[in-house]
């Protein structure tokens, strides 16, 4: 008897994760989508996960996976913020068959209207002072949800895609991207969960985390968690990137500040910060230099 409601709770755990599921051919390989994948943890929300088009014509060839933010803006222009998508599915498909990269497969995680709150990070935070946290609270109508989100990718997101697809499961094939305050979301998970991510790109990452006004306190914060936090360079890479147009305009003095800490604790390289003049803080500027990290953590 207890074998069998054993049985039934793990069916209805993967029954409610994938519910809604469909496929969709892109230009390149198929999109898999579940439509609203339930968690304890956050709102639940699409999932997108991409395969190249030879996946699964070997079923004992694995797969690298790159787990990305703001899944919406990833593949599809009718789904992309002002309908221009970082067109993923076409740059990792070409750079797989230039053999620039390892074969990979791409996990697309919708946000969600709780953005902002979802990928600002706990810890940072909690070092800034009374003041701060209540205009960034009153700001995003609520404290960070950073632990949380990452949680819910770490206990529950990746261990549904580790047994439901053809994957290498450690943080040496197992990469994170986002851009914005989905670069700083990165940031902060290759240094809460090293041992599961083992590279990380951070494009225009936002320090400054306000939308309203720009304090450096708020970078002091930072560097203060990073400084404690950092993980061991041996198995990691983390790749910086920012623009000088826009909102990027405001990252180089953040940027810089971050780039002395990573040389002090990172010494022996395995990270990179690239400026790039005239880029603005859109999906536009994006989807074209997405190619660099993606060859900087995946290369082979």
């Amino acid at each position: 008897m207890k074998k069998r409601l054993l049985v039934c709770f793990l069916l209805c755990i993967t029954f409610t994760a994938a519910i809604g599921q469909s496929t969709l051919t892109l230009n390149k390989g198929k999109l898999k989508i579940i439509e609203s994948f339930h968690s304890k943890l956050v709102s639940s929300r699409r999932i997108d996960i991409w395969l190249p088009e030879n996946y699964g014509n070997d079923s004992s060839k694995k797969y690298a996976v790159i787990y990305m933010h703001d899944g919406q803006n990833l593949f599809m222009t009718n789904t992309a913020y002002g309908g221009v998508e970082w067109k993923v599915d076409e740059t990792v498909s070409e750079m797989m068959s230039d053999h620039k990269i390892k074969d990979c497969i791409v996990v697309g995680i919708w946000n969600s209207p709780k953005r902002m709150r979802e990928y600002e990070p706990s810890k940072p935070f909690s070092l800034m002072s009374d003041t701060l946290q209540k205009k960034l609270s009153a700001e995003f109508k609520g404290t960070p949800l950073g632990d949380q989100y990452l949680e819910f990718i770490a206990t529950e997101l990746k261990p549904y895609i580790d047994a439901h697809f053809l994957t290498l499961t450690d943080a040496q094939n197992t990469a994170m991207i986002g851009s914005s305050m989905g670069g700083l979301i990165s940031f902060y998970a290759i240094c809460e969960y090293p041992q599961l991510f083992g590279a990380v790109a951070c494009m225009s990452t936002h320090w400054p985390v306000s939308l309203k006004f720009n304090d450096e306190k708020i970078g002091d914060a930072y560097l203060k968690y990073i400084s404690a936090h950092l993980p061991s360079n041996e198995n990691h890479k983390i790749y910086f990137d920012y623009g000088t147009k826009t909102l990027d305009s405001l990252y180089t003095p953040y940027q810089i500040a971050v780039d002395k800490v990573m040389h002090d604790k990172w010494p022996n390289g395995h990270w990179t910060s690239i400026k790039f003049v005239e880029d603005e803080h859109t999906e536009l500027f994006w989807q074209r230099r997405f190619g660099i990290p993606l060859e900087y953590l995946m290369g082979l």
